[in-house]
């Protein structure tokens, strides 16, 4: 059934006469009873009573007019969702962002670069990072948000169809409840929150973190976690120090709930770095790379170490 077929019938059904109709759908008298005519011969059924004047609906039709209101309804609803749809699929890019980044950073990024494409639509996936990469290079989604630190040896991400892009800067940092005791004067040994080495940040924490831990202090592994919400929590309950991406830290840090160990505890730098693969040319994602080169300074600055303790 056609949009302007419903239109047709509807008319006659609104105005009692086929002329009326005719006007009302800006079309001759004559112009218009033959296109009632062609919904007649493709639905196969009359629907005019033309022995009577003016022409007007048989009764049985006449009793559908409520039927024909919703699917006319119905119907320029539908079109209408798809035409936004196809919009928005147009302007739209998909985000797969690494977990410890899709909490705070990636909100913070996505704001920046509506404010600069404010048609923009993203639709964000929180992934580990060989899920990034994966959905990256089967064409799942249009851009990766990931950690790099130094040292780090990907080939894929190196190869030369993919495109990288600096956006920011984090820092790995340990932290503490502050209603705990203070686990470096208490001279005992130093309670660990740590992720398993199957992760990043487990990883990182490995390479870059445990091996100077070791060299001056004699460590308790209290909880090993892979999720980076969980380890801050344990840290803030003063169950063990735990290594937290200070974008997501900060706000504790802020509020007094957890003390920042970095005057005393090593920490990692971390980029953030935005992938794409080199022969996506969607215009979205064109217009989100362009949009990402310009955001300077970086969306998380990390910020500098206490150069004192905190006060418990």
């Amino acid at each position: 059934m056609k949009l302007n077929w419903l239109e047709d019938i509807l008319a006659i059904a609104d105005t009692g006469s086929l002329s009326k109709a005719a006007e009302r759908r800006n079309l001759t008298q004559s112009a218009f009873s033959r296109r009632i005519r062609a919904i007649e011969d493709v639905l196969g059924v009359e629907l005019l009573d033309r022995t009577k004047k003016p022409t007007q609906l048989l009764p049985g039709v006449m009793a559908h007019r409520e039927q024909f209101a919703r699917l006319d309804t119905d119907l320029q609803q539908l079109i209408a969702d798809l035409r936004y749809g196809s919009r928005v699929e147009q302007n739209q890019i998909a985000i797969a962002s690494q977990h410890s980044l899709t909490t705070v950073f990636a909100p913070r990024l996505i704001q920046r670069l509506q404010q600069g494409a404010s048609d923009l639509s993203v639709r964000l996936a929180s992934e580990n990072l060989d899920e990034c990469i994966g959905s990256l290079l089967a064409g799942r989604t249009d851009m990766a948000l990931i950690y790099r630190h130094l040292g780090d040896q990907d080939p894929v991400i190196k190869a030369g169809y993919i495109r990288s892009r600096l956006v920011s800067s984090d820092r790995l940092i340990p932290v503490f409840g502050t209603s705990g005791i203070n686990p470096l004067e208490d001279g005992g040994r130093l309670p660990i929150i740590n992720y398993p080495s199957n992760v990043y940040l487990g990883r990182i924490f490995n390479r870059a973190i445990l091996p100077r831990l070791r060299n001056e202090y004699t460590m308790d592994l209290r909880v090993q976690t892979s999720l980076t919400l969980a380890a801050l929590e344990l840290a803030e309950n003063s169950s063990g120090i735990a290594w937290i991406p200070q974008s997501i830290a900060e706000s504790k840090i802020d509020a007094g709930s957890v003390a920042d160990l970095s005057y005393r505890l090593p920490t990692c730098e971390l980029d953030v770095v935005a992938l794409k693969l080199v022969d996506n040319a969607r215009a979205a994602l064109g217009k989100a790379w362009y949009e990402l080169g310009r955001i300077t300074p970086p969306v998380n600055n990390a910020r500098p170490s206490p150069n004192t303790p905190f006060p418990w």
